[in-house]
C-alpha cells in the first residue's frame, strides 16, 4: 500500500505542493521552507 503525504496550508487551509524544495501553497503561495517543516522523504 502507498500512502500519499498530504500538508495543509497554515494560512488558508488549502492542499500544499512539494516544490523546488519546499512545501508550497498554490492558492495563496504560503511557503514552508524544509528545515521548518517535514521533508517527504523523513
Amino acid at each position: 500500500m502507498i500512502a500519499r503525504v498530504i500538508e495543509l496550508c497554515l494560512r488558508c487551509g488549502a492542499e500544499m505542493e512539494w516544490r523546488h524544495g519546499t512545501w508550497q501553497c498554490p492558492k495563496c503561495r504560503f511557503k514552508i521552507g524544509c528545515c521548518e517543516g517535514e521533508c517527504p522523504n523523513d
